[in-house]
């Protein structure tokens, strides 16, 4: 006799709504949907046009940011964690339906640069972006413009989509629904992050950009040791072609090749001193349309560049390429340093850009750790010149360099150690948070939260300073290390990773400002208050404008700043930004500064 099936009652009785909330973050969009539709009591509850609890984990999973260090760790333990997203529009939205509040963030925000504008490292340049205005720029005599100094929008996509009349779709179905609006989710930003020369943005679609001319400025990151270069598959497929077609010596055919890639200026006839090419196909056409897709920018804005992983031009004839192969990565986080960033995918492969000669990323092998399947990777963190991430059962894992690619499959072994007793998966010694600096320096939290944990030198050690209340979250750069606490939030300074306990200081605003998210450039930093609001503080090096604050005049006329030097201002205390708008995530470059704003 079979038996019946359970009624939605009884699945109720066994799955309550507190449970399956619960299981929520452990599903795909997809995953959810295909719930939704197994009876009517998932259908109701997970109901894609009434459920709050559906469109509370979409806004999560789209716009939490919890594969970086940006936000600490969400576990079965920290039920009343908000990522600061969720905790901005909570505060500046109450009583707003969660789906209302995903469409706001997904449809209303955009990428604000400001800052240094060398080489177009704000995703624009003077010229191309109609939206800066004089007031704007930071200009000797309009002639030498030195840089943007009030936060401007980064020109991303040619059109919008309005918040009503949308098409209702689910982000991993793929569906013909979904692709007629793929377009939403190409401009909808899910996270910017703030190198020494560029920023690298993350869309919704799992696009990653990089702005400017360079992410490296010509230096080297966590990449090759010196000497030691990557395969260039590009490169080879050019010298593979070159060397197969024959040469002309008069009326002879004699088979031979050229040493050196030939420059691309004229397809059809090439010639050098030993020989003459007859007439053939157009041998380059292939080529450079894989070229131009291997460089390809953002559509309208040719200082937005899209960033690729070296695998997917795993072919050595060009014809073979498959152009669908350019969306088949699709990355769910990214995090920067100085001359190098980090992005890792929804398989949860890491890519690395690292170093001069790398254009596309590079896939990292971890060698004798376990498999991705059992032991993931959970968050990612670039330092000033090393990175570190977090391998769920492993613990803290860190590295400076790695081997070269070889051959066309794109990947390369790190040169990592993993940091000692960090492996915890529950209990008070169980990771929270972590923060990497430079030279494999790592600050890291328990959820003890009352000890600061520094290793440095393959060393561990305590780090002990008079600090208030339960630690909660830590963020650092090369020489600054932000530690927030359940009552307050405080920096103190980082030199040669070590930290300088004499220069503990406590972030003060007004008694009624909360900050939540802190970041820093080189000489700078930006603080996100728990109401969107954004402060700056620090150094504005040679009239750079990455405060944010105006023109130079206008800051020390105000009693903000004081002048330091002929062209740069000095701004001790954390000063307001004027915006217009919410601004839900910061992030700071070496001379610039981004954010993502919710435009009113």
């Amino acid at each position: 006799m079979k038996s019946e099936a359970p009624t939605s009652n009884e699945i109720k009785e066994s799955l309550p709504p507190d449970i399956v909330q619960t299981i929520l973050p452990y599903l795909t969009s997809k995953d959810i949907k295909n719930l939704s539709l197994t009876n009517k009591y998932f259908n109701k509850l997970l109901d894609y046009s009434n459920s709050s609890i559906l469109w509370h984990e979409l806004f999560r999973k789209s716009f939490g940011n919890t594969y970086t260090n940006d936000e600490p760790f969400i576990s079965k333990n920290s039920k009343r964690f908000q990522t600061c997203s969720e905790t901005i529009l909570l505060n500046t939205h109450p009583g707003i339906e969660w789906d209302k509040l995903y469409n706001l963030r997904k449809y209303r925000s955009a990428v604000f640069t400001w800052g240094c504008i060398k080489h177009g490292r704000l995703g624009y340049t003077i010229s191309s972006n109609s939206r800066l205005s004089a007031d704007s720029m930071n200009q000797l005599d309009r002639r030498i413009t030195f840089g943007v100094c009030k936060p401007v929008e980064v020109p991303w996509m040619l059109y919008s989509v309005p918040i009503s009349g949308r098409a209702n779709s689910w982000d991993d179905d793929d569906t013909e629904e979904e692709t007629n609006i793929l377009g939403e989710y190409d401009r909808s930003i899910v996270q910017i992050s703030g190198g020494g020369f560029s920023f690298q943005i993350l869309t919704q679609s799992g696009k990653l950009y990089s702005t400017g001319a360079t992410y490296h400025g010509g230096h080297n990151g966590p990449g090759p040791l010196a000497g030691e270069h990557d395969f260039q598959p590009i490169d080879e497929t050019i010298r593979s072609l070159e060397r197969s077609f024959p040469l002309v010596h008069g009326p002879f055919r004699v088979m031979g090749s050229i040493g050196d890639p030939i420059r691309i200026q004229n397809p059809h006839h090439t010639t050098n001193l030993t020989g003459t090419f007859q007439q053939h196909e157009d041998i380059y056409a292939d080529l450079m349309k894989l070229s131009d897709i291997s460089s390809k920018c953002l559509p309208g804005n040719d200082q937005v560049r899209r960033m690729l992983p070296k695998s997917i031009f795993n072919v050595k004839d060009p014809k073979d390429f498959d152009e669908s192969m350019i969306d088949s990565v699709r990355f769910v986080a990214v995090s920067s340093g100085r001359s190098h960033f980090l992005a890792l995918d929804d398989k949860n492969d890491l890519y690395s850009w690292d170093g001069r000669e790398v254009n596309h990323g590079v896939k990292l092998i971890f060698n004798d750790l376990p498999m991705r399947s059992t032991n993931p990777i959970l968050k990612i963190s670039c330092g000033w010149n090393c990175n570190c991430i977090f391998i769920y059962g492993v613990g803290l894992v860190v590295w400076k360099s790695r081997d070269t690619t070889v051959g066309f499959d794109g990947f390369a072994n790190a040169h990592y150690k993993v940091i000692p007793n960090t492996g915890e998966v529950n209990g008070a010694n169980k990771i929270v948070d972590f923060a990497c600096g430079s030279d494999n320096a790592v600050f890291y939290i328990t959820n003890e939260g009352e000890k600061l944990w520094l290793y440095s030198n393959e060393i561990e050690k305590y780090i002990d300073l008079p600090i208030e209340g339960k630690m909660v979250k830590v963020q650092a750069s090369n020489n600054t290390l932000a530690i927030f606490t359940s009552d307050t939030c405080y920096t103190v300074e980082i030199k040669d990773s070590e930290v300088a306990h004499n220069t503990l200081t406590k972030i003060e605003i007004t008694p009624n400002v909360k900050i939540i998210s802190l970041s820093f450039g080189d000489y700078h930093g930006i603080a996100l208050s728990d109401t969107g609001d954004m402060y700056t503080w620090g150094l504005e090096s040679e009239m750079c404008g990455c405060l944010g604050l105006g023109k130079p005049e206008s800051i020390v006329s105000s009693g903000a700043g004081t002048f330091e030097r002929a062209r740069s201002i000095r701004v001790q205390r954390p000063t307001k930004v004027d915006i217009d708008g919410t601004c839900v995530a910061i992030t700071a470059g070496g001379w610039q500064s981004g954010a993502i704003i919710i435009k009113d």
